[in-house]
């Protein structure tokens, strides 16, 4: 087979971290260490248009997307406009990026299977049925996922910014600064531990984990579901659908509900404030909250395992509240068949 190499070797100045765009392209990509930035075709390529240079590698594919279709599964997957003309991946081209440092790869607008290896930041706005792997990430990365796309990525060492819209798949591992996830449709995230503050959004049937974040703010109108670990700075949580939100031990408790969402938390050391006026539950299993304020109506329920200072709880309609033990104020309305007790 013949190689084609499409581009020159690029000195690197000292220290600096190469950076490497690709789009336009359908096919394989692999980015490997080397001892000079460069690209390469092993297959295909004859439509690209590669530039190279100041440390910067710069490569179109010549593809568009338009109309552009993923047949048949994992193991048998062809990309085309029909059936008849798709082709497999081992019939499209391949793609050979070297690099001698970790670079910032910026992929836009492309069908891969892409290994990245390490980089220094990761920019990516992947469509269709593409799939990705990466090592570490020093800096941030930036992701779009459209469609069944997967990827997956090492440590990150600055903040995700992360959009899925499909039924793609993420996942990560410990992520050194903030999170901010965006899932539409049946789409599910992974993620290790996260450094920093952590907010997700999901309409649809989305599913997000994570281990412990610094706090968490999350919104869900659908059925889609979020298990976090600690969240020592706090949890907000905002759910319209039938969705469900799982943390560990956190402090503040914010919760809204209007509609059948539950949230279970293992344990809070804060103030606890909830509203809800549909069916959903919150379960905090222990704990101690320095107040409480909730407004329970249509057929929520709130239930508190530990030790409660000050409460302030207006029940209504099929609600029930319980705290285990009011150490201070009470200030309890009801009414319809709404209930509140208490152990002690």
């Amino acid at each position: 087979m013949t190689v084609m190499v499409l581009a020159l070797a690029t000195a690197m100045q000292a220290g600096g971290a190469p950076s490497v765009e690709i789009e336009n392209f359908i096919g394989t990509v692999r980015v490997e260490q080397g001892a000079t930035l460069e690209a390469r075709y092993e297959r295909g390529g004859s439509s690209a248009d590669i530039r190279n240079a100041n440390a910067a590698l710069y490569v179109d594919g010549g593809e568009t997307m338009r109309r552009m279709r993923c047949f048949g599964g994992w193991r048998d997957q062809r990309v085309g406009r029909n059936r008849r003309e798709a082709l497999s991946f081992d019939e499209l081209p391949i793609l050979i990026i070297t690099t001698p440092n970790p670079a910032s790869v910026e992929l836009d607008d492309s069908i891969v299977r892409a290994e990245l290896g390490a980089t220094q930041s990761l920019d990516l706005v992947m469509s269709h049925c593409s799939t990705l792997e990466a090592g570490d990430v020093s800096a941030d990365a930036s992701l779009a996922i459209r469609g069944s796309g997967h990827v997956s990525v090492g440590e990150i060492g600055g903040a995700l910014n992360a959009a899925l819209s499909g039924s793609g798949h993420l996942s990560a591992e410990d992520i050194g600064e903030s999170v901010d996830l965006a899932v539409s449709g049946s789409g599910d995230v992974e993620l290790g531990d996260v450094g920093g503050d952590m907010e997700v959004g999901i309409s649809g049937s989305g599913e997000v984990e994570a281990g412990h974040v610094a706090s968490l703010e999350a919104s869900v109108s659908g059925s889609g579901n979020v298990e976090i670990g600690n969240a020592p700075g706090g949890v907000q949580y905002a759910a319209s659908g039938s969705g469900d939100l799982s943390v560990g031990a956190t402090t503040n408790v914010s919760v809204s509900i209007s509609g059948s969402s539950n949230m279970e938390v293992a344990s809070m050391d804060g103030v606890l404030e909830m509203s809800s006026s549909g069916s959903g539950d919150v379960r905090i299993e222990q704990g101690r909250a320095s107040s409480v304020e909730a407004r329970l109506g249509g057929s929520s329920d709130l239930w508190f395992g530990g030790i409660a200072e000050d409460v302030d709880i207006h029940v209504s309609g099929g609600s029930d509240a319980y705290i285990r033990t009011v150490t201070g104020q009470r200030n309890i309305r009801t009414s319809g068949g709404g209930d509140f007790t208490t152990g002690g």
